[in-house]
């Protein structure tokens, strides 16, 4: 019928006709009549059904009228459809032939059965619906035939297309025909669904076992519908095996002749048909589809309870990154931690030999392994570095070697002072394949090793080593979001099952309401298990996220902190730094996100079109081409910002630097003083609106490109709609599919516009990455790679610095040019010049904080750029005239000398004691523990000049051989100023120092005295011969000393 939706009937091949008869209910039918009159009133209670559908028209004819009057009474009814019967009856040039035919037969079926009732189908092609697609949206006209006062008249009654009884719970499209008392299935049976069809032969035996106990001669046809969604397929099935007895029906004029040859083409196949059907139920072993659907319903109950739980404790746990249980690193601890036995000691030397088990080193936070191939040289001062660190961190090294004597050998050449694990051959199998922890790697050669030592020309590794880092999160993430790709798939057959349920309910009242709330619990529970998936998943990318911060953080400080200080002298080394800087928290898990998304709406989409196969392969395809043009926007549109987002990174800064003018309080007093206020607010004004309006433009740009892919997409929507409602017009989908499709056509495009927008995510995400790599491939002061020697023990040769020149690149101005000098152990001097002459520039030099660009500085014969960096750099200390004032407490600002003895307070005493801070201590209220500085609630504010003590206190606390201060004075009061050269006496005592002053009167402490001027050493001895020689320095010192006389 026009609904799909479960109707069953009964028919009889009159002629070339079919004449249906619709059953409402099944309980009218169960009864078995043992006369004809039962069976006449079984009809008489359906016509009477029929009758009391809301939209139907009833008129009545005498058999005796002519055909031209019966004609014309039908086409005067009026009610639901009564406008396709009357085109109808237009477009049927031989209507009235037809019609003739039609009355004759029902005489004759009148005739054989007196008082039945006979239900006429009339369709568009001339009442032939086997080949009309469309047969289901027509008329049904129940004629019902009755003898009285001694003529027959014939009633008719024009009833809706109401959905009218669904026959059981589940049930599947498939048609039975019943023949003189025997079921004949006349469809291609599909394995997959035999027993469905087997529960809807059995329907159909029920339902015609009335008219099979009473009459041998009719033809009877039953459909029951819809769960598989195959309604086409199977029809046409049924059509082609039904046309037979339509051709034969042209032939002869008997219809009850015309039964009963049917039957006996029929027969045969049946009865094949029935015999399969009963085998395959043997082997399924009548498994009852309803008990796996309530089964299938409890199992996804039990699966949202367990994610639920699942998702509470995850949410309990604390992330690992985030505990506070590292292990100890005393020895006995440190050796519980990497899984060795308690008591177990480290030989003096060094060494460890294992009894050939392996150790388990699964708490072990660092693990480095080096082989005996020169890697100790290149890797072991990282190693240390790390360790001064993180110094509560237990590292350990692992040296693989055929023999115990190497390692020996090794461990004293390159005098590894932490703890050696050496693994003999029987060991080194179990450590290649373990997997270490805390972004290290294994390279080619099994050597874990960090992964600053790895090429890195493919950069995207560490994006993924932070992500995989969590695998296990990772593989959760990954399938939550396919579980959640494939319930929007599975909601649309829950959304065509639920519509249709709710048409039974409307029309049949309480007697479906079961069925449909239990569809409508299924649908409740996929909107559940999304929402419980999609909670699942922000959760393990909440803790992914925090893993990606954590470790590009760390990269890019650590870069920071090993690139030459020459790239802090460049504006555009600050414009790429704020490039990376901005958004480095999302930058990574956005790429990653992307990810994600895809491959979710990838496999909703999969699902998708695979629905939209089954109908037509036109909705499928043209679904597809929906994702280009909103794609080539997408991806246009991310290039244009990143393009802009580069541009304005100079403009940016600006704004953001005359934002801090006006709210950090380094500025404020002149702000106020002055009546900077608006100025600095214009300026900022001018430089966010240039931004804003080139933002705004290229938005508007983007908009008029997007409002038209927008209508074309709308166009190509439009389009798929009207194929779904051509095909629900053609039959080929009921009203529940047709409402579903919609729905899906549109989740889809919405699907396709946010794929296309993650690709473009992504496309973004690796321009900006570009920033990234270019930051992280930055040249370093020091290349991993590079040969390190120790910082000698004693400089016995002193420090030799020959021809040294040097020019900040992309300029051809040296600011020092052809400088020699010698400095032997202990002794001091002093570099003195006018502003611009070179001298900061000369002591950063010696400090290795610039690489020359000409002639050599070496320390006891070691030149400075083949040495250790790091072991260099803890024999010198340095107070430089803008010292750092760290908003911390007095402990850590004075123990920033020298971390590992920070908790020492009697060397806290002694360095405050020399520097001048125990004057203002008893001030502090927590002592060494009290926070400085504004920045942070409860901060105690110091002036400047205490600040520079505290920087002077920090040298001093360090205790180094080689000592650079930089107007170390220039904050401090005359007393304070003398009180701190005697203590700067007593620092230096022994010890290779360099100070520079503009206070030429400090010069006369110094052994020896360098004058600079444009770039070039002028002059150098001591204050007295200096003086004598009436050079450069003697001007400089008479005219300061001409204001204090």
């Amino acid at each position: 019928m026009a609904n799909t939706t479960g109707n069953r009937s009964s028919a009889f091949c009159v002629g070339r006709y079919l004449v249906w008869a619709r059953f409402e209910s099944p309980s009218v039918l169960t009864s078995k009549p043992a006369s004809t009159s039962d069976w006449s009133r079984a009809l008489r209670i359906f016509v009477e059904m029929c009758s009391r559908e809301a939209r139907n028209s009833r008129t009545s004819f005498k058999v005796d009228q002519s055909p031209d009057e019966v004609f014309e009474a039908i086409n005067n009814v009026r009610g639901w459809w009564s406008e396709d019967m009357e085109g109808m009856t237009d477009e049927l040039g031989e209507f009235k032939y037809h019609y003739q035919d039609i009355h004759r037969c029902t005489l004759q079926i009148t005739e054989l059965v007196p008082g039945s009732k006979v239900v006429w189908h009339i369709t568009n092609n001339y009442f032939n619906f086997v080949e009309d697609k469309s047969e289901w949206k027509d008329t049904d006209i129940v004629f019902e035939i009755e003898e009285k006062d001694g003529q027959t008249e014939v009633r008719f009654t024009h009833v809706g297309l109401v959905p009218s009884y669904e026959c059981y719970d589940v049930c599947t499209d498939s048609w039975g025909i019943y023949i003189n008392g025997s079921l004949h299935d006349l469809i291609t049976k599909e394995h997959a669904y035999s027993h469905r069809y087997s529960q809807a032969a059995q329907f159909c035996r029920r339902l015609a076992s009335p008219f099979a106990r009473n009459h041998d001669h009719h033809f009877l046809v039953i459909k029951c519908n819809r769960l598989d969604g195959r309604g086409p397929c199977i029809r046409l099935n049924w059509r082609i095996s039904i046309r037979n007895y339509y051709s034969l029906a042209q032939e002869r004029a008997n219809p009850m002749q015309l039964l009963r040859e049917a039957a006996g083409r029929v027969s045969g196949m049946g009865d094949a048909a029935e015999n399969r059907l009963a085998a395959h139920n043997r082997i399924k072993g009548g498994l009852d589809l309803s008990a796996i659907f309530y089964m299938s319903y409890v199992i996804l109950w039990v699966l949202v309870i367990l994610l639920t739980l699942a998702c509470v404790h995850l949410l309990r746990r604390k992330p690992a990154i985030l505990r506070q249980d590292a292990p100890s690193q005393s020895d006995s601890g440190g050796l519980e931690s990497i899984g060795l036995p308690s008591g177990t000691p480290f030989p003096h030397d060094g060494r460890l030999t294992l009894d050939g088990t392996a150790p388990q080193f699964n708490n072990a936070l660092v693990i480095l392994s080096m082989t005996l191939c020169g890697s100790c040289e290149a890797l072991y001062p990282q190693l240390h570095r790390l360790h001064h660190q993180h110094p509560h961190m237990p590292i350990y090294i692992l040296l693989f070697a055929d023999q115990e004597e190497q390692i020996k050998q090794t461990v004293e050449k390159y005098k590894l002072e932490l703890p050696v694990i050496a693994c003999t051959p029987q060991d080194t199998d179990y450590y290649q394949t373990h997997f270490f922890p805390f972004g290290y790697a294994v390279n080619q050669d099994g050597l874990v090793v960090s992964k600053s030592n790895l090429d890195k020309e493919n950069d995207l590794q560490l994006l993924a080593s932070a992500i995989m880092d969590h695998e296990v999160r990772l593989k959760r993430a990954c399938m939550a979001q396919i579980s959640t790709a494939i319930l929007p798939v599975l909601q649309v057959y829950v959304t065509i099952e639920l519509v249709h349920r709710t048409e039974l309910v409307i029309r049949d009242g309480s007697s479906q309401l079961g069925p449909a709330f239990t569809i409508l619990l299924y649908q409740l529970l996929l909107f559940l298990l999304q929402l419980v998936l999609d909670v699942f998943v922000d959760f393990l990318v909440s803790k992914i996220k925090l893993v990606v911060l954590l470790h590009f953080g760390q990269e890019v400080t650590q870069k920071s902190s090993r690139l030459s200080l020459l790239h802090f002298e460049n504006h555009e080394f600050f414009d790429l730094l704020q490039r990376v800087s901005t958004g480095l928290e999302y930058r990574g898990l956005q790429f990653f996100q992307s990810f994600l998304q895809i491959a979710k709406n990838l496999t909703t989409l999969i699902g998708f079109v695979i629905v939209l196969l089954g109908f037509h392969w036109l909705l499928a395809f043209g679904i597809l081409l929906l994702i280009f043009p909103s794609l080539y926007i997408d991806i246009k549109e991310s290039g244009f910002k990143v393009s802009q987002f580069v541009n304005q990174t100079p403009t940016r800064r600006r704004s953001i630097y005359f934002s801090s003018l006006l709210t950090e309080r380094e500025w404020a007093k002149e702000v106020r003083i002055f009546g900077l206020a608006d100025y600095f607010i214009n300026q900022w004004r001018k430089y966010c609106q240039q931004n804003g309006q080139e933002q705004i433009d290229l938005e508007r740009t983007m908009s008029i490109y997007k409002v038209a892919v927008n209508g074309l997409l709308l166009v190509m929507v439009t389009l798929i709609s009207g194929l779904l409602l051509k095909l629900a017009a053609a039959g080929a989908m009921t009203i529940a599919s047709f409402v579903a499709l919609i729905q899906t056509v549109f989740s889809i495009q919405s699907n396709l516009k946010f794929m296309a927008t993650y690709i473009a995510g992504i496309y973004e995400q690796a321009l900006y990455a570009n920033d990234l790599f270019r930051f992280l491939a930055l040249e370093e002061e020091e290349p991993d790679d590079a040969p390190k020697l120790p910082f000698p023990v004693s400089l016995e040769q002193g420090i030799s610095v020959k021809n040294l020149g040097f020019a900040y690149p992309a300029h051809e101005r040296s600011i020092l040019r052809d400088i020699s000098f010698d400095v032997g152990i202990g002794e001091k001097i002093a570099i003195v010049g006018e502003n611009g002459a070179g001298k900061s520039t000369l002591v950063k030099c010696l400090l290795g904080l610039y690489q020359p660009t000409a002639g050599t500085i070496t320390y006891n014969g070691i030149p400075l750029d083949q040495m250790d960096t790091d072991e260099f750099r803890k024999h010198i200390t340095a107070i430089f005239q803008d010292f750092a004032q760290y908003q911390l407490t007095l402990r850590e600002n004075i123990g920033l000398g020298h971390v590992e003895w920070m908790q020492e307070e009697s060397r806290l005493q002694v360095a405050a004691a020399k520097s001048g801070v125990d004057e203002f201590f008893n001030e502090l209220s927590e002592g060494y523990d009290t926070e400085l500085g504004h920045k942070f609630l409860g901060g105690h504010e110091l002036s400047y000049g205490q600040w520079q003590k505290i920087a002077i206190s920090r040298a001093f606390f360090r205790d180094s051989a080689i000592i650079v201060l930089d107007e170390p004075t220039s904050a401090l009061d005359p007393m304070a100023e003398a009180q701190l050269f005697e203590h700067i006496a007593q620092l230096t005592k022994g010890k290779t120092t360099f100070f520079i002053s503009h206070r030429l009167g400090i010069c006369r402490a110094a052994d020896r005295i360098l004058v600079l001027k444009d770039g070039q050493l002028v002059e150098q001895g001591s204050h007295d011969q200096l003086m004598n020689s009436d050079g450069e320095y003697a001007d400089m010192f008479r005219t300061q000393a001409e204001w204090y006389q």
